[in-house]
């Protein structure tokens, strides 16, 4: 059997692009590398406001991980059976097309020479991006852990080979031996390496995935270090954010309203509370009465340390409760700088109970690559400030709103 390749008959070869538009469902499939190419694309932006802040600086590697693991994590979504459930009333697959993304992973890995580290941190990105390893795991949002749903007992061939139907004629081979060589050619392309060369023989799609997810289900099942631990989780972070902004296509904020020399803006003589917060560096704790402008010396403070950050620095204002919120983001928006072309200042607000649902319910898989769409419930009679968001395929694209106060 050729390396990463299934049994089953072999189409006529063409372009990628020719091979979906002849496809069913083709807008899903072109969609695909479209989202891939485009998540990639998001990193950089990522890169680009971050930089090597805090730990990364000590790690060269960490980017081009994430630039890996973006163009990977979705390539499993080429199986026929993923493809046939995010059409209309489609049939749920049952199985997780991160876990079949394992074995692209491996192809490339093999033809990348990538160091046993790259190999596997992408690989835990790649497998992680919706659910858990381990059932210990905690963040996923109930989702069950792939450690639940694939062991001993699993069937791998028929899961991701070729599945059997009633008949002969009804069994599906989720990766038709054409469309894997082209989907293979078009990411070692992007990753400028040569195409894994096949041989008769060779380990299947089906057995790279399962091979490479028992090597981290081993590795994860023992307590991480401390160093290692937090790479992955700013990893996976980075890659989520990636993935949000690519699916919306909506490109990161570049400009930042808090200037250098915020307290020359003010209209009156600041005062020396104020001034010693603008010429503090590191961490400060401020204590004062009421009205005595312990906003204006917090953004103080926050410009300088601006210039001593690298990449695009975020500033991130928390209050506790909901009105609060409300009313700083109209002062920010007022009292800060604008973007060129713009009347006010570019402030979000994300509510805490709106973030809660984000993390719990907006990365549901069940959406096609690039098809995300966030609706919003209608108020509850108790509590009509309260605004769930959840998550839905929608045949019109992704809709990622901008985090808004409504």
């Amino acid at each position: 059997m050729a390396a990463g390749s299934v049994t089953g008959p072999v189409p006529r070869r063409g372009s990628l692009d020719d091979l979906r538009a002849k496809s069913t469902p083709a807008e899903d499939r072109e969609r695909l590398t479209t989202h891939s190419r485009t998540v990639h694309g998001a990193v950089a932006q990522i890169e680009d406001r971050i930089q090597n802040a805090g730990i990364l600086a000590i790690e060269p590697a960490f980017w081009s991980r994430v630039r890996r693991e973006a163009l990977l994590h979705d390539a499993g979504r080429i199986a026929e059976g993923f493809q046939r459930q995010v059409e209309p009333g489609g049939t749920p697959w049952g199985e997780r097309h991160e876990v079949l993304s394992l074995a692209y992973v491996d192809l490339l890995a093999g033809a990348g020479a990538w160091s046993d580290e790259d190999r596997v941190m992408v690989a835990t990105l790649v497998a992680t991006h919706h659910r858990p390893l381990h059932a210990a795991s905690t963040g996923s949002g109930g989702k069950p852990a792939l450690a639940l749903q694939y062991n001993q007992k699993t069937a791998w061939e028929e899961a991701f080979g070729t599945t059997a139907g009633a008949t002969p004629d009804q069994a599906v081979v989720q990766v038709p031996r054409f469309l894997h060589r082209e989907l293979l050619g078009w990411l070692s392309g992007f990753l400028t390496v040569d195409p894994p060369k096949t041989a008769l023989g060779a380990p299947s799609l089906a057995q790279r995935s399962r091979d490479l997810l028992e090597v981290l289900l081993d590795i994860w099942r023992h307590p991480a270090k401390p160093h290692q631990g937090l790479l992955a989780v700013l990893a996976q972070g980075a890659l989520t954010l990636a993935d949000h902004s690519g699916s919306a296509h909506e490109s990161l904020q570049t400009h930042m309203p808090l200037l250098p020399g915020y307290l020359a803006r003010l209209q009156y003589e600041p005062y020396p509370h104020q001034k010693r917060a603008a010429g503090t560096g590191g961490h400060l704790v401020l204590a004062a009465p009421t009205g005595s402008g312990k906003t204006e010396a917090g953004l103080a403070w926050a410009a300088g340390q601006l210039r001593t950050m690298p990449g695009l620095p975020r500033v991130v204002w928390t209050l506790p409760y909901r009105a609060s919120l409300n009313a700083i983001r109209r002062r920010l928006a007022d009292d800060l700088v604008p973007a060129p072309g713009e009347k006010k200042a570019d402030i979000g607000l994300l509510h805490g109970t709106v973030a809660q649902t984000l993390l719990t319910e907006a990365l549901d898989d069940d959406c096609a690559a690039g098809n995300l769409k966030l609706s919003r419930r209608p108020p509850r009679p108790a509590r009509p400030e309260r605004r769930p968001v959840r998550c839905a395929c929608s045949p019109s694209g992704c809709g990622w709103p901008r985090p808004t106060s409504s």
